[in-house]
């Protein structure tokens, strides 16, 4: 892949992510920078109600955005020492969620609207990766904040 800007489309995250409808809220990747940022995109249709209910359910769609961003990843996400065979191209690592700091919810989503999730890389530490993040629709600002992953090795 390319290191510049690059779209993602559902079947690729498919190929990324474990998640599945309706846990897979990411529809598309429309901005991506590999292992830096990127910009999602999730429409908010009548299928997506339960998100009207619990908004604090972006904050995973933005950390499905950053486990995309992170996948294309050109360096080792983490020490060589921890795994073996190959990492990026194998997918024998899984990333999780593991903090969640500074999010505010400012506006409501609505039915309709088209949720872009802004999301970028601030620190790295190992295999923790820390991104800032802003879910937003035009210019509405729906939801702010700094989340965590981990990513760790599957291969044992």
């Amino acid at each position: 892949m390319d290191a510049g800007i690059m779209k993602v489309g559902v079947e690729e995250i498919y190929n990324i992510l474990p998640h599945r409808y309706p846990f897979l809220f990411v529809d598309s990747i429309i901005n991506l920078t590999p292992g830096k940022r990127a910009t999602g995109l999730m429409a908010i249709t009548s299928n997506e109600d339960f998100l009207l209910l619990s908004p604090s359910l972006i904050i995973e769609a933005m950390a499905q955005a950053a486990g995309i961003a992170l996948s294309y990843n050109k360096t080792p996400l983490y020490p060589p020492s921890l795994v073996r065979g190959e990492v990026n191209g194998g997918r024998d690592y899984s990333g999780y969620l593991i903090e969640v700091k500074d999010f505010s919810f400012l506006e409501e989503i609505h039915i309709g609207d088209r949720l872009f999730l802004d999301i970028e890389l601030t620190q790295k530490f190992g295999n923790l990766f820390r991104f800032k993040g802003t879910a937003r629709t035009g210019d509405r600002i729906i939801a702010k904040g700094e989340l965590s992953i981990a990513i760790i090795s599957s291969a044992g």
